[in-house]
């Protein structure tokens, strides 16, 4: 899924971070601008070294497993047992986390990895192809994120995971979707994770895109052609770039 920002040519391909594809299956317009363009900015640079001290519990910290329902903390250890995990992550790291790492093993098992991702794919190309690489935040900066999120919010995550197959039908929706260019689903998508997790989810898309707006729009004022590559769902509804663009009198047209 394809954005040019209007007057520009600076463009904005919405990504998934895990799939089965190899290569990745890109339309025309998409490779056109990125084989166009001379600089590619992904959300971060996935090399960099990460501190695992924010996701982990504090020493001496109780792990939440008071508020956490039964049924969901079976659910936990059935799918942490299943898929090989080390069951002290349950008494180590924060819940949020364990959901994450729960959906990205429950994936790679089935085949979807993350080396494999449009984003990651498309880094390597740009590599080979001496492209100008950039990023447009720290993994610190998001992992702030992800472990700074209210508790309840990251049991009702873990919980939203545990209670199902790990996340991945979900995800494979989420690839077929993106193969579609489906962007309805995504739009769909953003909105039931809003509900379940408001304001974590505020925090993951609309804050970041705020952050990442200023960086996209000095990029469009060069001359040169660049392409963003950013998750999906940063383009969807009243929290995407088009939307928030279009406030600041900017247009994200589709391309794709």
């Amino acid at each position: 899924m394809l954005w040019r920002l209007q007057g520009s040519n600076t463009y904005v391909l919405g990504s998934i971070h895990a799939t089965d594809m190899n290569p990745i299956q890109l339309l025309p317009a998409e490779y056109t601008a990125f084989a166009n363009a001379a600089r590619v900015i992904f959300e971060l640079d996935s090399t960099e070294a990460l501190d695992p001290t924010p996701i982990q519990l504090p020493t001496g910290t109780p792990p939440p497993h008071d508020r956490i329902p039964a049924d969901t903390l079976a659910n936990v250890q059935a799918h942490v047992t299943r898929l090989g995990l080390d069951a002290r992550c349950l008494h180590t790291t924060k819940p949020g986390w364990v959901a994450l790492q729960l959906m990205v093993h429950a994936a790679a098992a089935a085949g979807y990895h993350g080396h494999l991702g449009v984003d990651e794919q498309l880094r390597s190309q740009a590599k080979r192809e001496a492209k100008q690489v950039d990023k447009l935040e720290s993994r610190a900066d998001q992992m702030h994120i992800l472990s700074s999120a209210p508790m309840d919010e990251q049991i009702a995550f873990l919980s939203h995971v545990a209670q199902s197959d790990a996340g991945l039908s979900e995800f494979r929706q989420m690839l077929d979707a993106w193969k579609s260019r489906d962007y309805s689903y995504f739009e769909a998508l953003l909105a039931k994770r809003i509900e379940l997790i408001p304001h974590t989810m505020s925090e993951l898309v609309w804050r970041r895109n705020t952050n990442w707006i200023p960086k996209i729009l000095d990029q469009a004022r060069r001359q040169e052609s660049a392409l963003f590559v950013v998750g999906v769902l940063h383009l969807c509804g009243p929290v995407g770039l088009p939307y928030l663009l279009a406030q600041q009198g900017h247009s994200l047209l589709r391309c794709t």
